[in-house]
């Protein structure tokens, strides 16, 4: 039943994480998870795709580059300019989004332009996963939407509460809805607190160690704080056919000596990390 892990080389919060850019290419949204990283972020209200794709393309190191938003679906118009725009000069695009307006056309139409759809995925409850996202997801056309797809597909999940008492079954349950939804893989994560752009009591209620989440399948190994920093903080593992990418927190504060990540924001300004409230985030919080 369990699969052996795959070790995983690459620390994820250190220098040794690779350059990553993140394209924050507009400030709407449909949905209002509590646990959303974009709460309180520099959200400027123009869409400038042009300045965008001149901020992105000048950034040749970065060739990794992630777009959120937002919903980027809500100005898939954009999206797709922007797109267009910067493929030619990049090696991997990761678009994200929490598939509340996927469908068959759109998805052709993204053929070419990214190399994975990430989709926001709490549960593999509809109506438990609307909840989470506060906007209606409809499972059942995002598995036709992915029919045509020539991309990765991956859920993004928080582990919360609303997962807890399903975890001797959940990613089992999990590993079959994916293959019944067409999707490669799955991205886990312990919920991130911000400091204050996060509502402390709700993280407090909502928080979910992933290795108590996981034990009794044995896929990962319990590790205190100072293994998983030496090691990086993402088990990967393979269950079942699909990909695990699983997030565990290990509390250390490190500030890199080497900048990996940059933020894009949708006016084309630039900032070497998420600015919140017209202050830079600390890094590695």
């Amino acid at each position: 039943m369990n699969e052996k892990i795959i070790p995983n080389e690459i620390c994820h919060c250190s220098d040794k994480k690779p350059k990553l850019l993140q394209i924050k290419m507009n400030n709407r949204c449909n949905g209002n998870c509590w646990f959303c990283i974009d709460k309180k972020n520099y959200s400027p209200k123009v869409i400038d795709v042009d300045k965008m794709i001149e901020s992105v393309i000048s950034e040749t190191e970065y060739q990794v580059i992630d777009v959120t938003g937002g919903e980027p679906f809500l100005d898939f118009g954009s999206l797709i300019e922007l797109l267009k725009g910067i493929r030619p000069y990049k090696k991997e695009i990761i678009l994200n989004t929490n598939g509340s307006l996927l469908t068959e056309e759109k998805v052709t139409q993204l053929n070419g332009l990214i190399d994975e759809l990430r989709i926001a995925l709490h549960h593999y409850d509809e109506n438990k996963n609307s909840e989470i996202i506060k906007t209606k997801i409809n499972f059942k056309k995002i598995k036709e939407s992915l029919k045509k797809k020539k991309f990765k597909a991956t859920f993004n999940m928080v582990i919360t509460k609303a997962i807890e008492d399903e975890k001797e079954i959940f990613v089992e349950k999990l590993a079959d809805f994916c293959h019944d939804m067409n999707v490669d893989a799955v991205r886990m994560s312990e919920v991130k607190y911000v400091g204050e752009n996060h509502g402390h009591e709700e993280y407090d209620k909502n928080h979910v160690r992933a290795y108590e989440f996981f034990e009794k399948l044995g896929v990962i190994e319990k590790k205190t704080s100072e293994e998983l920093i030496k090691t990086g903080c993402i088990d990967i593992f393979n269950y079942k056919g699909i990909e695990f990418h699983l997030k565990r927190l290990c509390g250390y504060k490190i500030k890199s000596n080497v900048q990996t990540f940059k933020v894009v924001y949708s006016s084309g300004e630039k900032a070497d990390d998420w600015v919140y409230d017209g202050i830079a985030i600390k890094k590695h919080p």
